[in-house]
């Protein structure tokens, strides 16, 4: 039985699945290292995660990120156990190096795009084979420790689990356009509670029915946030289950990149208006619309 399995197992066991934070890592580090020890192997920093879900991992590589920027993240994720992991090559970047394919987990799937392959439908999240996917991007200064409560919320039966990018938002007259449109569209579409987060946002984590449910509308990320609020799926942030989130000022632990813009959100409500009409989901129970037919 391998490390990731007596984990949960023991895990599970004693509850330590329900803590967070420092006291998880420290728990399941020090575990890892007992088990380290037991087998005669020498300690990698390996840090289980609370979950029998197969887990994989997409790393958007970056043209703007140095060779060294993404080595330490892949040492990051070196440290968790994926069944899977996929790096996609902005357009236009050359291929991998050398020296980053050292660092791909011995026995991990390795799938390279050339930058132009769609992620949607019939793309590399179609070919992922793991119920829980990871995404992140060169950039997103993610330690290993960071990811563990995403992965929480989806082993809890969320299907979409979101940065919470909304804690250190100025107030609303210093706001970036983006940001007042990632809320608007998020209001009108029932979640005004997940404020201005949104699958555009990485590190974000997916489930196998999220990614199904949403299909070709993968390959842009504000439309996938939109296609999975009007789906129904269960989509909440990682300090958004049922609490109130951080307080203005105070920045989550892991640091979280949007490179998105207003835009592509108003895309994303385009295509919830197309779908729901163009009140989406407030009915017009005023205007006397039939009085006007006849004009």
């Amino acid at each position: 039985m391998d490390m990731g399995a007596l984990w949960g197992r023991h895990a599970n066991t004693l509850g330590i699945t329900k803590l967070l934070g420092e006291d998880y890592a420290a728990a399941a580090a020090s575990f890892a290292l007992g088990y380290c020890e037991e087998r005669g192997l020498s300690d990698q920093g390996w840090l289980p995660l609370p979950t029998h879900r197969t887990t994989a991992a997409v790393v958007k590589l970056r043209k703007d990120a140095g060779a060294a920027e993404t080595a330490a993240l892949l040492r990051e994720l070196n440290r968790i156990p994926l069944n899977e992991l996929i790096l996609v090559p902005e357009d236009g970047m050359h291929p991998v190096r050398e020296e980053i394919r050292a660092l791909i987990p011995p026995g991990a799937k390795f799938l390279e795009s050339d930058g132009k392959e769609d992620l949607g439908d019939g793309g590399l999240f179609s070919r992922i084979q793991s119920d829980l996917v990871l995404v992140l991007e060169t950039g997103c200064a993610s330690k290993a420790e960071d990811l563990v409560p995403f992965v929480l919320l989806i082993s809890s039966g969320i299907d979409i689990a979101l940065s919470d990018s909304s804690s250190d938002m100025p107030l609303f007259h210093q706001r970036e356009d983006r940001e007042i449109v990632k809320q608007f569209v998020n209001y009108s579409l029932g979640r005004g509670d997940l404020l201005a987060d949104s699958l555009t946002a990485v590190p974000h984590a997916m489930s196998r029915q999220a990614i199904e449910m949403i299909g070709d509308h993968l390959s842009d990320p504000a439309k996938a946030h939109a296609a999975a609020l009007l789906g129904g799926l269960a989509v909440a942030s990682v300090d958004n289950r049922g609490k109130r989130k951080q307080a203005r000022g105070r920045r989550p632990l892991y640091a979280s990149v949007d490179l998105s813009s207003a835009g592509a959100h108003l895309e994303g409500l385009r295509l919830a208006m197309e779908k729901k009409g163009s009140r989406i989901l407030y009915p017009d129970n005023w205007r006397k619309r039939e009085y006007a037919a006849d004009r």
